[in-house]
Protein backbone atom coordinates (compact mmCIF):
# COMPACT_ATOMS: atom_id res chain seq x y z
CA UNK A 1 0.00 0.00 0.00
CA UNK A 2 2.88 2.34 0.78
CA UNK A 3 4.36 1.76 -2.67
CA UNK A 4 1.13 2.90 -4.36
CA UNK A 5 1.13 6.01 -2.20
CA UNK A 6 4.67 6.74 -3.33
CA UNK A 7 3.74 6.22 -6.99
CA UNK A 8 0.77 8.55 -6.63
CA UNK A 9 2.90 11.29 -5.14
CA UNK A 10 5.55 10.78 -7.81
CA UNK A 11 2.95 11.08 -10.57
CA UNK A 12 1.41 14.17 -8.98
CA UNK A 13 4.81 15.89 -8.66
CA UNK A 14 5.78 14.93 -12.20
CA UNK A 15 2.76 16.82 -13.56
CA UNK A 16 4.04 20.06 -12.05
CA UNK A 17 7.65 19.42 -13.05
CA UNK A 18 6.70 18.69 -16.66
CA UNK A 19 4.45 21.73 -16.77
CA UNK A 20 7.29 23.96 -15.56
CA UNK A 21 9.66 22.40 -18.10
CA UNK A 22 7.20 23.07 -20.92
CA UNK A 23 6.74 26.68 -19.80
CA UNK A 24 10.51 27.14 -19.67
CA UNK A 25 10.93 25.78 -23.21
CA UNK A 26 8.17 28.04 -24.58
CA UNK A 27 10.33 31.13 -24.05
CA UNK A 28 12.75 30.25 -26.81
CA UNK A 29 15.46 32.67 -27.93
CA UNK A 30 13.23 35.69 -28.45
CA UNK A 31 11.31 35.60 -25.16
CA UNK A 32 8.27 33.74 -26.48
CA UNK A 33 4.71 35.02 -26.68
CA UNK A 34 5.03 37.13 -23.54
CA UNK A 35 7.76 39.27 -25.11
CA UNK A 36 5.66 39.85 -28.22
CA UNK A 37 2.77 41.09 -26.06
CA UNK A 38 4.98 43.33 -23.92
CA UNK A 39 6.99 44.91 -26.76
CA UNK A 40 4.62 47.85 -27.49
CA UNK A 41 4.19 48.62 -23.79
CA UNK A 42 7.91 48.59 -23.09
CA UNK A 43 8.66 50.80 -26.08
CA UNK A 44 6.11 53.38 -24.89
CA UNK A 45 7.62 53.30 -21.39
CA UNK A 46 11.10 53.80 -22.86
CA UNK A 47 9.87 56.76 -24.94
CA UNK A 48 8.23 58.29 -21.85
CA UNK A 49 11.37 57.88 -19.75
CA UNK A 50 13.55 59.27 -22.55
CA UNK A 51 11.29 62.34 -22.72
CA UNK A 52 11.45 62.89 -18.95
CA UNK A 53 15.06 61.88 -18.20
CA UNK A 54 16.88 62.20 -21.50
CA UNK A 55 18.92 59.86 -23.61
CA UNK A 56 20.58 58.15 -20.64
CA UNK A 57 17.76 55.61 -20.24
CA UNK A 58 19.07 52.03 -20.43
CA UNK A 59 17.47 49.67 -22.94
CA UNK A 60 15.13 47.11 -21.40
CA UNK A 61 15.62 43.60 -22.79
CA UNK A 62 12.26 41.93 -23.44
CA UNK A 63 13.64 38.42 -23.04
CA UNK A 64 14.84 39.18 -19.52
CA UNK A 65 11.58 40.90 -18.65
CA UNK A 66 9.46 37.97 -19.81
CA UNK A 67 11.67 35.59 -17.81
CA UNK A 68 11.15 37.73 -14.71
CA UNK A 69 7.41 37.55 -15.29
CA UNK A 70 7.66 33.76 -15.17
CA UNK A 71 9.28 33.82 -11.73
Amino acid sequence: MGFFSFLGRLFFASLFILSAWQMFNDFGDDGGPAAKELAPKISSIQRFLAAKIGDGVPKIDLCDLSCLNWL
